[in-house]
């Protein structure tokens, strides 16, 4: 890169690429009446698309989604937020043909229809009923390892591609039998009247958050950038990248660095003796910073540039851990798709940036504008949970 040159990262979306190519009787379960209900039921005339695990019995002798119990408990709460099922509503199920034990491979033979069938009707609002219906839908704007499935219940997702609220809760099969079914059945409509809250699709125009990174291959460009933040006082967010977890291995070096100001201007550069000594004077100014997982940024600050930072004001992992206890919700990069609709920026280097053998990861086997992206991406997203989450906080 010639010295000086900016450049807008053009990061691609690395969710998983799933198969659009139904695979049906390949998983072993092929049904004749569940073969002959239609894949979508209802008129969907208010763009809400509910995905449930499996057809029952009574649902494949009706042909009508909401014939059995738990169909009834959730006509009711669509009733209750004023939603008519047959007329506001679309119905299709994850695995289409039905069974008590529900495998993997069902999951992946019935997804492509899934896929289809939200792609083509293109609701503003899909509410995913149930483990089952979340693994099928969130491999396709997600990733596979979904983890702790508990942790995705509740949340109202704003998924950027495709432009939808992607709103995952409890199934009635999930606690009929249980002595605390009425806790779930509470919960369970709390979520289905905060997603049905949601009007429109959640954007407008996609945010193409990685197109806002400006690139820098110039320590005196990124030194004049610093040294404006420094003049004004504006707040902002950082994130380093490093060789390692812990500062004080032999070898440890910060290799790059990002900062987003005020949410707008987001810039990334590598990491040199004079930017070091800039971020030396920026890091302590009464400026307003945020981080996630500051504890990181602090000790690598510490260790490698000898002072503290100074007026930490926001930490976004601690803010999720106090916002929702459960297990798997605070990463940044969890919550960046929770909270932010955004799709993994990291798959095709997170294996670099991982620790196998001793205490270094590969960051400088990374093509250099790749890191710098990432990194980039890292402080805007920072910024933006940052501000979400002082909202929820603030009610």
């Amino acid at each position: 890169m010639p010295k000086g040159f900016f450049s807008t990262s053009e990061i691609a979306q690395s969710a998983t690429k799933q198969s659009r190519i139904p695979k049906c009787g390949l998983c072993g379960r092929k049904n004749k009446k569940s073969m002959a209900l239609p894949d979508v039921r209802g008129k969907g005339k208010e763009g809400i698309m509910i995905v449930s695990p499996v057809p029952s019995n009574r649902q494949m002798n009706a042909k009508y989604p909401l014939a059995d119990g738990s169909g009834m408990l959730i006509k009711s709460m669509l009733q209750a937020n004023h939603i008519s099922p047959k007329q506001d509503c679309w119905f299709l199920d994850a695995v289409h043909c039905g069974g008590k034990k529900i495998t993997k491979d069902h999951i992946i033979s019935c997804r492509p229809k899934v896929i289809k069938a939200i792609t083509e009707r293109k609701p503003r609002l899909l509410i995913l009923l149930g483990e089952i219906s979340v693994k099928s839908v969130l491999p396709w704007v997600w990733k596979d390892t979904l983890l702790h499935m508990s942790r995705w219940f509740g949340y109202q997702i704003p998924c950027q591609e495709p432009n939808m609220w992607i709103c995952p809760t409890y199934h009635p099969f999930d606690f009929l039998d249980l002595k605390n079914a009425d806790q779930y059945r509470l919960q369970m409509k709390k979520h289905f009247h905060a997603a049905l809250q949601l009007k429109d699709h959640p954007w407008k125009k996609h945010p193409h958050f990685e197109q806002r990174v400006q690139l820098i291959w110039s320590s005196s460009v990124a030194c004049k950038k610093i040294k404006d933040i420094i003049d004004t006082g504006d707040p902002f967010a950082f994130d380093y990248e490093t060789n390692c977890l812990k500062p004080e291995y032999p070898e440890s070096e910060i290799v790059s660095c990002s900062i987003c100001r005020k949410g707008g201007e987001t810039f990334a550069f590598m990491w040199d003796t004079e930017v070091a000594a800039m971020m030396k004077c920026l890091l302590q100014t009464p400026n307003a910073k945020i981080a996630a997982n500051l504890k990181f940024e602090d000790r690598w600050t510490r260790n490698k540039l000898g002072v503290a930072v100074r007026n930490w004001v926001w930490d976004t992992m601690i803010a999720a851990h106090i916002l929702d206890s459960r297990k798997l919700v605070t990463s940044l990069k969890f919550q960046s798709f929770a909270q932010l609709g955004q799709a993994p920026y990291d798959d095709h280097i997170e294996p670099l940036l991982r620790s196998s053998q001793g205490y270094y990861n590969r960051i400088r086997e990374i093509e250099p504008k790749e890191l710098l992206i990432y990194n980039g991406m890292d402080s805007l997203l920072e910024w933006k949970l940052a501000n979400k989450q002082k909202r929820f906080m603030e009610g």
